[in-house]
């Protein structure tokens, strides 16, 4: 039977969520915080279906790379989207290619898209900032059955695929930081960000504990690899009701309280209003 020690992490990540009804923020200075470099002539957005924006209504251009794009040109009209992000993405795909849903790219690449955001910053060093990355929930969906709310594989398959995870993800993070730094002063040029995710099955999967465990393990591991490597992240999952299942803010927040579409793949994406709260989730952690 598959057990995590969950006590100590749920008491972290069950936080008071944002109130719904309230979901805008206060306009904030363009200021970055300490340590940080602030926004440039680029924003380059990295990721899977989130980073992308998608939503089962087909409305790609409402994700939280474009309010934070929207948010930043307040200060700085100039500022440009660059999104390479891949629905359907892995980190597996994102190092090596074959992304599924290439065809809809919003920027267009040959190849992996890591290789593109490599390339990207190389041809635009010192004008790229932020950067930000959201991976991995593909790669751990392959382990579950949503429909039946059932993990496929045994605690050594999770084991062996945290363990891939670990070494794939740090491997990206600290490539990228070194793809934003001064290779003469060895200076930050650019600041790089990630995030956790959101647990879309907390009210579908009610009582199943070994899938929020799943879920809450991926985000451990996620968080530690991005401290690991001094990149700063952003907590969507507390954000979005953290491990309180059911979680009605669901409803509001993502499409899986809908009927339409069936295929609940999609209905897992944010709404609107769900961007609006990752966004804000990285506004809050860059200060910009």
């Amino acid at each position: 039977m598959l057990r995590f020690r969950r006590s100590a992490l749920l008491a972290a990540v069950v936080a008071i969520a944002p109130v719904l009804g309230a979901i805008s923020v206060p306009h904030t200075s363009a200021q970055a915080r300490a340590g940080l470099v602030g926004p440039k002539q680029f924003y380059l957005a990295l990721g899977d279906s989130l980073a992308y924006g998608y939503q089962p209504n087909f409305r790609f251009g409402l994700g939280y790379a474009d309010d934070w794009l929207k948010e930043m040109q307040q200060s700085d009209p100039g500022l440009t989207l660059t999104n390479l992000a891949c629905p359907g993405e892995t980190l597996v795909t994102f190092i090596n290619g074959k992304c599924p849903l290439h065809f809809i790219i919003k920027t267009r690449y040959r190849g992996a898209q890591f290789k593109a955001a490599l390339k990207f910053l190389q041809g635009h060093p010192g004008q790229v900032s932020p950067v930000t990355i959201d991976i991995g929930a593909n790669d751990f969906m392959a382990l579950f059955d949503p429909t039946s709310c059932t993990v496929l594989t045994t605690t050594q398959g999770i084991s062996d695929a945290i363990a891939a995870f670990d070494s794939n993800f740090t491997s990206v993070l600290r490539q990228l930081k070194t793809a934003l730094t001064d290779p003469n002063t060895h200076q930050q040029t650019g600041d790089l960000f990630t995030m956790n995710y959101y647990d879309p099955f907390a009210t579908t999967c009610a009582g199943h504990d070994d899938v929020l465990s799943l879920i809450t393990t991926l985000n451990q591991h996620l968080e530690a690899d991005a401290n690991s490597e001094g990149v700063p992240w952003a907590d969507v999952f507390t954000a979005f009701g953290g491990a309180a299942s059911p979680n009605p803010q669901l409803c509001t927040l993502t499409w899986m309280c809908r009927s339409w579409p069936k295929n609940v793949l999609s209905r897992i994406h944010a709404t609107r209003q769900g961007y609006t709260v990752i966004f804000q989730q990285f506004q809050a952690l860059a200060g910009y």
